[in-house]
Parts: structure tokens; sequence; C-alpha cells
């Protein structure tokens, strides 16, 4: 369990290793992402800086990850350090930024993101995954907060912290779970693989149709046993929780991919994704 090190008050202008901060993108239980200048080379990365707490090649892991990664719609990791700050080492992650921040920065005020940006994405979010499954990760974190939006609006796969590494393809013990998406065969205590994953996609779908906070919702008001109860169960997620406006052909999409019989869950992102590249809805 993290000994939780605070990190020293940083504010921008700071100089930490050979970077000077800019502003603070986000923080959080690991540690604070900001934007900084890599002053060796005189460019801006996103930089996260890891708390110590856990060994640092665990921490280093993500890097580790990130920096094998060569897609358009994942995040890239370019470097990483472990820096003495204040008698602790922290690790620091150098990655692309991304100015446009977060998927959900598209969602409406009602909190969900309107029908063509939600295929759009979807299908970024899968290619991301194939990608990923050929080279035998699993993402295990996929997440609305966790899908950037690149250059070029595509959407980004980003934070490896909890990535499942297989030898072959095969399960294998998660990391860690975010807990909102945490799929069956977590909750039975078999491991994560691709479909896990497909799972999660189909969780993100779901949050961006209906609303992001849909299922944080659901989970505070059912408690943690039931909420698991209801995924098991193929309850949590019916084809009656989306409102008019979602087509009934892309309500299947979401409700297979969320199916607790993996057997007739998707087998693949690819699946799935030729499932949602068939849909336009051009008079939406």
């Amino acid at each position: 369990m993290s000994t939780a090190i605070p990190i020293p008050a940083l504010l921008p202008g700071t100089p930490v290793y050979k970077y000077v901060l800019k502003h603070r993108i986000g923080s959080g239980n690991f540690g604070e992402v900001w934007l900084a200048t890599d002053n060796a080379v005189g460019h801006d990365y996103a930089i996260k800086i890891l708390r110590p707490g856990t060994p640092v090649n665990q921490r280093l892991r993500e890097a580790y990850i990130g920096h094998r990664l060569a897609h358009n719609n994942l995040v890239r990791v370019h470097q990483a350090d472990v820096v003495n700050i204040g008698g602790n080492e922290f690790v620091i992650i150098a990655m692309d930024y991304q100015p446009e921040g977060s998927i959900t920065k598209l969602a409406n005020p009602s909190g969900y993101i309107p029908l063509p940006e939600v295929i759009r994405i979807g299908i970024d979010i899968l290619r991301g995954l194939e990608y990923l499954h050929g080279e035998n990760f699993f993402h295990n974190d996929i997440k609305p907060e966790n899908v950037l939006i690149g250059s070029s609006r595509q959407g980004m796969l980003g934070d490896y912290g909890i990535v499942g590494i297989s030898a072959d393809g095969s399960s294998v013990p998660p990391p860690s779970v975010y807990r909102i998406h945490c799929a069956p065969e977590i909750v039975s205590g078999v491991g994560i693989n691709a479909q896990t994953d497909v799972f999660q996609a189909g969780m993100t779908l779901f949050r961006m149709l209906v609303g992001l906070g849909s299922l944080r919702d659901k989970f505070n008001k059912l408690g943690e046993a039931k909420y698991y109860q209801a995924i098991c169960g193929a309850t949590l997620v019916t084809a009656s929780d989306f409102p008019p406006y979602v087509p009934n052909r892309l309500r299947r999409i979401v409700v297979k991919a969320l199916n607790p019989n993996v057997a007739e869950r998707y087998v693949s992102a690819l699946e799935m994704r030729r499932d949602l590249e068939k849909l336009n809805y051009p008079g939406y």
C-alpha cells in the first residue's frame, strides 16, 4: 500500500530536474501531471510525476509499456527519469502533450457526447486496443478520462498504469482494478484479457451516450456488492437504459460488448469495431 509521500508544493516556473513546469494538467493519488518544457531539447511534454510509495521498478512499468507503443490512437511515452526531490525518489514520465485534454470536454451540460462523436471515438478506441492486444498488452483502465483528443481530433488511449502484460495473449491477473468498469471475469477472479478491454470499451461508450456520470451514480446507489451482482447478471446495462435518441443497432453493440458471458461477447476489438463502422447517421 502506498505511503502517500506528498509531492513538494509545485508552482508554474518551478524547475524539476531538466524540466520547467508551465501549468498543472491534473492530479490524483498517483501524483501530478504537468505541462513542462524539457530544457535539454526545448520541447514541451506532459510529465507525470509519480510519488514514492511503491518500488521504482513498478512505477517505471508504465513508461516501459508506453514507450513501446507507436499508434495514432495511443499516447506514446518518450522517456522516464528517477529524480530525487526532498530526499525521496520520484519517477517522472514524459508523454506527448494533447492540449485538447480528454473526451470529457466534448460532453454537453447533460453529460453526454453527441452520437456521431461517440461512434467515431469508439472506433478510435478499438483501433488502439487492436494494436495493444497485438503486443499482448491489456489496457484494463478504459474510461472517458483516459481517452484524450489528439491533434487530428482522434481518440487516443492513455494511462498505462494498470496495464496487464501477457506472454502469449492469455489471461493474466489485473495489477489493479477500476471498480466502475469491473468486468465479470475480474469479479470472479479469472483475470483480464482482450475481451475484458472490449467490456470496458462498452462501458465507456455507454457513459458517452447516456451521461458520463451515469455508472458512478448507479455504483453509489447500489453499493459495490450489488453493482457487481448487476454486472454479472447482465442487469446493470440493458437496451432499455438508453435514451430514445440512441438507435437500436448501437444499443445492441454496446449490450453485446457488456455480455457477462464471454462466449456471447465480442471476441475482439476488431469484431466490435467492424460493427461500429457499419453505422451511419448523417441526419442526426
